[in-house]
């Protein structure tokens, strides 16, 4: 028991001690942070601020590049973030950007979400990897305890004083916030009395988006995660109310959790759905190209996706592999997000690799070699590549990918065709897009054959409808007004110089869904048409018995009556 009792001490003050550490790092960047920041909030142009929830994704890449182009137009740009397993730089000078980045250490001081935040204080979800390839692909099947990392978050940037009092010292004039599970960052946003512009990376329903104006109706619009296409019939039509049910229930689980601090400290403010509904602009990461029309505000803007950009000159490790593939290139990527290669199923890489060996194309790989039984002769496999480059390069013809809308966005920009294996989230409602417009067809990555993956290869190369769809949408992208990076930066800047686009905003707020839909004004209107339609008849019905028995009876027929008794 003695001994029990020493580990126990120990133990504490190990995580006592890291916390602490994690509390001076923090302590340290926010007094950098007031340094840094006090001059350039007094120069010329906006003072704008990025905020993201926990965990940003690519999306910390994707407003990173917002904000270089901001810069480059004369505005300040700070970008606070968290930091991640997977991308362990933390200073501007880390990731090569003049935007002024705070990286903030997740500091989880009862110890109650470890399975998501490591001891280096990363939000980290590598440990569930084998979980994410095998169910996170339907809502109702997502970890409950992940809503642990929005207590965390609010407390870290809700209940901070000294942050709030460094970021008002700041005079920031805008804030951009990352709105997916980031409730406590946009409570902060308005803390400060900034117009808000939000980012979405994903087709615009399901989670924060059901709180907006945007009506998704689930007789047109697929809900998040179905992995159906807009053709649905009456038992899609069903499936898919129900899984706008659970995403109800999901977002209703996440801004309850993020009510409780905001209501604490900024009571104010509201609820995290008047918050929401409030949002001065919107920006979808998307494009129609890759996603389905739906009943937007006039304050939603889709710009994506912002990072987009003409290939440059490869490296001459790629350079001279694919210029010598006389028959063309194929890559193969399955992102970077939540899973490492050795969570893929053995079975599945080596139907890839069979396909590979069969085909005369060249093949680059972006995947770790040591978890592949062999290699061809036709593979790179690479840790990493310069995607964009590559899919710009004319003798790229197919890329194989997870259909994360990043990769998905520049193959199509490209004119390149996708072959696609969706794991999780909304990669499977991007690979169902694909197919139904005619650029990319669909494998099931729980039974990957070589045979299927060969035949579908061989179908989006030398199948010319594929390429002729793709090198269509890539025109008209083309022949768009303006760039995604272009059309983002003029909303912002309007927002910033006017303070608030009021006049893009629908007023429906304060109606509940009874109200919206003019329910109670059909029920009452009808109602009262049958009352009345009752009373009438009733009066009418009253009237004409009372005329009967007010008429005089006729002798002849009485008298006859009595003869036939």
């Amino acid at each position: 028991m003695k001994l029990n009792s020493e580990n126990a001490e120990k133990s504490v003050s190990i995580i006592y001690k890291r916390h602490k550490c994690l509390r001076m790092i923090q302590n340290l960047r926010i007094i950098l942070f007031c340094t840094v920041l006090w001059l350039p909030s007094i120069a010329k142009g906006a003072n704008i601020l990025i905020l993201h929830p926990i965990y940003s994704g690519s999306h910390d890449l994707v407003l990173r590049t917002i904000g270089e182009a901001l810069i480059s137009r004369g505005h300040n740009i700070t970008q606070i973030r968290f930091p991640q397993r997977n991308s362990r730089k933390t200073t501007a000078a880390d990731l090569n950007t003049r935007v002024n980045v705070i990286t903030l250490p997740i500091i989880d001081e009862d110890n109650t979400c470890s399975r998501y935040i490591n001891d280096d204080g990363e939000f980290d979800i590598h440990s569930l990897g084998s979980v994410i390839w095998n169910k996170l692909d339907a809502p109702f099947k997502l970890p409950t305890d992940i809503y642990c990392s929005t207590h965390i978050h609010c407390k870290m940037i809700l209940q901070d004083k000294r942050l709030y009092k460094a970021l008002q010292a700041s005079k920031f004039d805008l804030a951009i916030v990352d709105l997916i599970a980031n409730e406590c960052g946009l409570a902060l946003a308005r803390a400060l009395g900034l117009p808000v512009v939000s980012f979405w990376g994903f087709g615009y329903q399901g989670g924060e988006v059901m709180y907006t104006s945007t009506w998704n109706p689930a007789s047109i619009v697929p809900a998040f995660m179905t992995g159906m296409d807009r053709n649905m019939n009456f038992l899609q039509r069903s499936v898919n109310l129900l899984f706008y049910f659970t995403h109800a229930v999901l977002e209703y689980w996440q801004a309850s959790i993020s009510d409780i601090y905001i209501k604490e400290s900024y009571p104010e403010l509201g609820s995290s759905a008047q918050l929401i509904h409030g949002i001065d602009l919107a920006l979808v990461n998307l494009n129609f190209f890759v996603d389905y029309p739906r009943l937007s505000a006039p304050n939603t803007k889709y710009v994506g996706p912002m990072h987009l950009k003409e290939a440059q000159l490869l490296p001459p490790k790629f350079q001279n592999f694919v210029d010598g593939a006389e028959h063309g290139v194929i890559l193969f990527s399955l992102g970077f997000t939540g899973f490492l290669p050795h969570d893929i199923p053995r079975q599945t890489m080596d139907g890839f690799l069979e396909a590979f060996s069969r085909i005369k194309q060249r093949v680059i790989m972006k995947f770790d070699p040591k978890v592949l039984s062999y290699i061809p002769k036709n593979v790179m496999v690479v840790d990493w590549f310069p995607q964009i480059d590559l899919l710009g390069h004319n003798n790229t013809l197919l890329f194989i990918s997870h259909c994360g809308m990043n990769g998905v966005s520049e193959a199509i920009y490209h004119r390149v065709p996708i072959l696609g294996m969706p794991i999780f989230a909304d990669q499977a409602d991007n690979a169902i897009k694909l197919k139904d417009r005619g650029i990319g067809l669909v494998l099931d990555r729980h039974n990957i054959e070589a045979d299927d993956v060969i035949y579908k290869i061989d179908q989006l190369i030398n199948n010319p409808k594929y390429k002729t769809q793709v090198d269509r949408f890539a025109d008209m992208w083309r022949d768009e007004r303006f760039t995604p990076i272009e059309e983002a930066t003029y909303w912002i800047e309007l927002l910033h110089k006017y303070g608030n686009l009021d006049h893009l905003r629908i007023n429906d707020g304060n109606l509940n869904l009874i109200q919206y839909l003019c329910l109670d004004v059909v029920i009452f209107w009808s109602a009262l048409c049958l009352f009345l339609i009752y009373v009438t008849f009733t009066t009418c019905r009253r009237y004409w018995l009372r005329s009967l028995a007010e008429l005089p009876l006729d002798p002849d027929f009485v008298n006859n009556n009595k003869k036939k008794q």
